[in-house]
């Protein structure tokens, strides 16, 4: 990991940019699909308690991306369900606990971090001890079934800006755009403390 102290500037980087010139066509809608629809879909495939929901479309339709909690366990993931053959399906999952942060409340939240459109999604997961003021933010994109990922340290630099570590799948001249949207994020929650 590399702790990196967050920028108070406002990167919006060029990397999002030239991804949205370059893709050819308009996102097209979300097809009509209710949460209450999607929350009954999601049903079927989550282990634990439906924390979040969202409805988002992707290159091959609308797709439904749920935190599925278990947080007494420690194992809260998430799940993305794609329509294949007329039928929901699982078709990428992740973890949002990890060893040395678990047992985290999480939420989720939509955003356009690399402006082509399409929307990804930024899971906000913060430490359950008392004493300990972690957090942990991942981004996934659901077009690629990607996820980009820093934590929060709770520590701060003389400036205030906070101190983050971004885990290695954030590393790369492709996750800029991601990087910016989970350091403006990161600068949110820290004005909030």
């Amino acid at each position: 990991m590399q702790t990196t102290p967050v920028s108070l500037r406002d990167d919006v980087g060029t990397a999002g940019r030239m991804i949205s010139e370059s893709r050819e066509k308009p996102a097209p809608p979300v097809d009509q699909l209710s949460l209450e629809q999607a929350r009954k879909i999601a049903a079927r495939f989550a282990n634990g308690v439906i924390n979040d929901l969202e409805v988002v479309d992707t290159d091959l339709g609308p797709a439904i991306v749920v935190v599925n909690s278990q947080r007494r366990a420690g194992n809260t993931n998430f799940l993305l369900l794609q329509r294949r053959n007329g039928k929901y399906r699982v078709t990428a999952q992740g973890r949002l606990d990890l060893k040395g942060f678990r047992h985290a409340l999480w939420t989720s939240e939509l955003v356009d971090a690399d402006e082509d459109g399409y929307q990804e999604l930024i899971f906000t997961g913060k430490e359950s001890s008392e004493g300990r003021n972690l957090r942990r933010l991942v981004l996934f994109v659901p077009n690629e079934k990607r996820t980009y990922s820093m934590q929060m340290t709770g520590q701060t630099t003389p400036s205030g800006t906070p101190l983050i570590q971004w885990l290695p799948n954030a590393a790369g001249a492709d996750a800029a755009a991601y990087r910016t949207a989970l350091r403006q994020k990161a600068r949110l929650l820290a004005r909030r403390r």
